[in-house]
């Protein structure tokens, strides 16, 4: 569905070491793709700050999740330490307060702040990362009233008042991307 919204100038190079999703939230959060492990620190520390709550919302992957993200290397990293998408991305929006919009051939969704004030939620910003090849993520900008993946299904048991209006906010561009779901096969992209 996205491959006529996808920009051919947001599609930037990102090093594939197994560090490639940390590095393509680094670029879509405005910073240098060489700020990785910075990424990973930050995201590992909102997960352990708020692990009860993570705990309820991750269930027996929280685990698995702490792991793909405690790593301090500065090669490749091997594949439990891979960015685990879809569900990182309830960290990344809780963390840098921003909607989290995640495209694969498998699923796309969007992810809200989970818990977060109206003060400290950066208003409209949204960042979107693929995932290509499957193995490996990109940063991809989405211009526009673009149609908006669906809220990811974990979330609609855990999510704060503030996420429940998000999601009405957004409401007529979601209604718009369930409009153009093929109807008898999965959401495909080709980045």
């Amino acid at each position: 569905m996205f491959n006529t919204l996808l920009l051919e100038s947001s599609k930037c190079y990102i090093i594939g070491d197994g560090n490639c999703g940390f590095r393509s939230i680094a670029i879509c959060l405005g910073l240098s793709e060489d700020q990785w492990p910075q990424i990973r620190h930050e995201l590992l520390e909102e997960l352990l700050q708020n692990q009860d709550q993570y705990k309820k919302v991750f269930h027996g992957d929280f685990n698995l999740i702490q792991q793909s993200l405690d790593f301090e290397g500065t090669c490749f990293a091997p594949q439990k330490n891979w960015l685990i998408m879809p569900d990182s991305g309830v960290l990344i929006a809780n963390r840098y307060r921003v909607i989290v919009h995640f495209l694969s051939k498998l699923e796309s969704n969007t992810c809200f702040p989970l818990w977060e004030d109206h003060e400290e939620f950066q208003e409209h910003r949204a960042i979107t990362i693929a995932h290509v090849h499957g193995c490996h993520y990109i940063k991809v900008q989405l211009e526009g009233e673009y149609p908006m993946p669906t809220l990811m299904a974990l979330l609609k048991h855990h999510k704060h008042s503030f996420a429940a209006e998000c999601e009405s906010f957004y409401k007529e561009r979601i209604k718009m991307y369930t409009q153009f779901l093929p109807r008898s096969s999965a959401d495909v992209i080709d980045v």
